[in-house]
């Protein structure tokens, strides 16, 4: 988990030239025993009028605090970012800020809404395969890239009698397979509840096609397993997106091809 200090200080450094004249501010701050967390940070709207990409802001934070020696943390921050254009800071970026200007005067979705009042609807959808399920569990999870990126740490999600969701975008299929496969080896997928797979958003082949489907990889995986795995689910990057409680029980149920999950 990110820590900023008890001070930090947004650095919008437009074109690129005045990150060294920054630190030595921030340099000077410290020497006067008044130590700031410097962040550098630069809009979408920005990056689109002057050229520049993501990736230039953490080459240029990682560049002048190298060269001054600084030894203390410091971040970037995708600034005015959302669903439609976090993709390309994620690999770049410590923190992310999001616009909410395109959603002021949109009403929440209903799902949100009834989160929010410690009301939460039982959210119903269409799966791809007909079964039968009737599970209770604790719900946990969320994307997949970071469930796999937290493991091994402190704040790794507890999976055993769980109902797992999982979602991901703009991922390559062999990284889905990659990942999968390492939360299976660490045992993360062996005592599910369910598993509950979301919006697969953005998701490519790569230069060599893969030659399987995403419900292919995900039972090549799990299909062993006892538990139910659960197709479709209505969150994630995608528009239709549910709000879901985490840690909280739930019962999952699916007749036919009629799945729902409801909190209790």
């Amino acid at each position: 988990m990110k820590k900023l200090g008890k001070y930090s200080m947004g650095l919008g450094d437009r074109f690129g030239h005045q990150g060294h004249a920054q630190l030595k501010a921030i340099t000077e701050a410290g020497n006067k025993n008044v130590e700031i967390t410097p962040v550098w940070n630069k809009s979408n709207r920005e990056h689109m009028i002057i050229g520049t990409q993501p990736s230039d802001v953490r080459k240029e934070a990682d560049s002048v605090t190298r060269a001054a020696g600084f030894k203390m943390p410091y971040f970037v921050d995708a600034d005015h970012i959302n669903l439609e254009t976090v993709d390309k800071f994620i690999s770049s970026s410590d923190f992310f800020t999001i616009d909410v200007a395109s959603y002021i005067g949109k009403r929440a979705g209903d799902s949100v809404i009834s989160a929010l009042k410690g009301e939460p609807q039982v959210i119903s959808w269409r799966c791809s395969r007909e079964c039968t399920i009737d599970v209770t569990g604790p719900v946990t999870g969320g994307n997949l890239s970071l469930i796999y990126s937290l493991t091994g740490t402190p704040a790794e999600p507890e999976t055993d009698g769980s109902i797992l969701f999982i979602e991901e975008v703009g991922e390559y299929y062999y990284h889905l397979d990659r990942m999968l496969t390492s939360l299976r080896l660490t045992g993360k997928l062996t005592n599910l509840a369910a598993l509950v797979v979301g919006g697969m958003e953005k998701m490519t082949q790569g230069s060599v096609p893969y030659n399987r489907s995403i419900e292919e990889i995900v039972l090549d995986i799990v299909g062993h397993y006892s538990y139910p795995v659960v197709f479709n689910y209505p969150a994630g990057h995608i528009s239709d997106n549910r709000a879901m409680f985490i840690g909280r029980q739930a019962l999952l149920t699916q007749f036919g091809r009629s799945a729902s999950l409801t909190y209790i």
